[in-house]
């Protein structure tokens, strides 16, 4: 059986403890596990059951990072702590089943894979946060060509050999971006999505939007080009219009009058230099992020480590 680094993201979630002993649990036929929880919270807690936990148990292995970096930021800390061959990686919210664990691990070895994702059966999410969530995957399997981006979900396994660590050393990080650029030997299983329990998901429209422009602007050059065509195209109008005027008055002499016409001209050419414009900045400001070399995340303390 193979060796497993189940890695959990934790932001203040309640279930912590109860989803700790049923992945204790679930993974007792595996020849050697590791469970490394990463505090991304960024606050100051008790801790008394992880820390207990930790020193009681030699599996169950705890990070806390100095503040928010945020779930992908939290995945690659205990990527780089893991010791094991293999990584799992679940929330912190009992949606994704531990019980599934093995079922991902089997598919993995039995099909000679290098990343599987536990695709969720029913998605138990409100219906506005599904409309949400199929838009920005529309718009990043368009920019990004993610294969089966529908399928995508943060509960996965994959060999840890193919994600360089060093690579994802900026500040912006999408694994599975990273992922899905190491390798095409991807899996798919359908697995159980429990409802939430308690509290409600930490990331709204505008984190998501977020997460989505970021992903987009770390790794790919779409919008760049989308930005050139766009300009091509009102540069395109703005000279049939041209065109248009001038040849109105040379064949009949007639001056087109419109003071409102040419201040909308105007504006349209005016904002749409200012798009394109940004659009170059967001990338000349992760190019400067990049050259300050602002290291993924930093570990404030650990538990359980040698």
């Amino acid at each position: 059986m193979i060796s497993l680094s189940i890695i959990v993201p934790y932001f203040k979630s309640p279930l912590i403890e109860d989803l700790i002993l049923e992945i204790l649990d679930n993974t007792r036929d595996f020849h050697n596990t590791e469970i490394i929880i990463v505090d991304d919270s960024g606050i100051a807690w008790d801790g008394s059951f992880l820390e207990k936990i930790c020193r009681e148990v030699n599996k169950v292995k705890y990070i806390e990072l100095s503040k928010n970096f945020g779930q992908h930021n939290a995945i690659i800390a205990g990527i780089s702590f893991a010791k094991n061959d293999y990584v799992v990686t679940i929330d912190d919210d009992f949606q994704n089943p531990p019980n599934e664990i093995k079922r991902l691990a089997e598919y993995l070895i039995q099909n000679n894979l290098d990343l599987v994702y536990g695709s969720p059966i029913n998605i138990r999410q409100t219906y506005v946060r599904k409309i949400m969530s199929k838009t920005i995957r529309s718009f990043l399997y368009y920019v990004l060509k993610v294969k089966n981006v529908n399928e995508i979900s943060s509960f996965r396994i994959f060999k840890r050999k193919i994600l360089d660590i060093s690579s994802a050393n900026v500040s912006e990080i999408s694994i599975d971006s990273l992922l899905n650029w190491a390798t095409d030997h991807i899996g798919y299983i359908k697995v159980d999505h429990n409802k939430r329990i308690t509290g409600t998901s930490n990331y709204d429209f505008r984190k998501l939007f977020s997460f989505a422009l970021n992903t987009i602007i770390s790794y790919s050059v779409k919008p760049l080009k989308i930005a050139t065509y766009f300009g091509i195209l009102i540069f395109g109008i703005g000279a049939a219009l041209l065109v248009f005027i001038l040849g109105k008055y040379l064949l009949y002499g007639i001056n087109v009058p419109g003071f409102t016409t040419t201040v909308s001209i105007i504006i349209l050419f005016s904002g749409t230099q200012l798009i394109i414009l940004g659009v170059i900045g967001e990338y000349l400001a992760r190019m400067h992020l990049n050259i300050m070399n602002k290291p993924a995340f930093v570990v404030r303390r650990t538990i359980g480590f040698d």
